[in-house]
């Protein structure tokens, strides 16, 4: 190797490069072929990583403070979102029913669900109080994923007024899509909260979620919604209520 050589052979050292001879040095037609290294991005495609979906929050604003937008108030003989000192995160939650005969419907702004995802679990924080005295449903709150604008999908009951805790005031309510409805459309939450003629009934909704995951949550899809109690009652039961 002559002089020339052993500059470009440490000239290519320095830039983290290798050289390879091909044929023997003193082969009249010696050759270098130059390998350079492969840096791969994270998430690139082969690694696997790129397609990975764990997302803690699809939702805009899930604790209400910003109001509307990205809330929209379809129907409601008084405003639902709403400033509250019960509130569980922030100033301000989703106030549904407290009055007789409501038909309160409330939306999210519209969200993507990315490809990878493959399930979708919403997570809700419910305080009911209710003036019905007999063990039977009169007054309900249903919560759905829909297309956007559109209403397709079954509005499924979250709670009714015989879920009155007497001993909590706020419980963790989590209901799973295991197969993510409508997908490859733009998806919304909506809420849609009614009481009958008499003996009103509040659901106070706060902290509200989305998440998704690439793989099933531990909770069977279809099985209704599930709820934990996580806010204990010091005394006694809260005073139900009224607009």
């Amino acid at each position: 190797m002559n002089i020339r050589h052993l500059f470009q052979w440490l000239a290519l050292v320095a830039l983290v490069m290798t050289t390879t001879l091909l044929a023997p040095a003193s082969s009249a037609h010696a050759q270098e072929e130059l390998f350079l290294p492969v840096i791969m991005r994270p998430g690139a495609a082969g690694d696997g990583s790129g397609d990975s979906c764990n997302i803690a929050n699809l939702l805009e604003d899930g604790s209400f403070e910003t109001g509307t937008p990205p809330w929209k108030q379809i129907t409601g003989g008084y405003p639902i979102v709403q400033e509250d000192a019960d509130a569980l995160d922030g100033i301000k939650l989703a106030w549904f029913g407290g009055y007789n005969n409501a038909n309160d419907r409330l939306v999210s702004t519209p969200f993507e669900v990315p490809a990878a995802c493959k399930a979708l679990r919403i997570v809700l924080h419910l305080n009911i109080s209710s003036q019905e005295v007999l063990n039977e449903p009169y007054d309900y709150l249903y919560a759905s994923l829909q297309p956007a604008g559109d209403v397709v999908n079954p509005e499924v009951m979250v709670a009714n007024n015989t879920d009155d805790c007497n001993t909590c005031k706020w419980a963790r309510y989590t209901y799973v899509y295991n197969e993510v409805p409508n997908r490859g459309q733009p998806l919304q939450l909506r809420f849609y909260g009614k009481t009958d003629s008499s003996r009103h009934t509040n659901f106070l909704v706060d902290l509200v979620s989305i998440e998704a995951s690439d793989t099933p949550f531990a909770a069977a899809a279809g099985t209704g919604w599930r709820r934990e109690e996580i806010n204990a009652l010091a005394v006694t039961p809260e005073t139900v209520r009224s607009r």
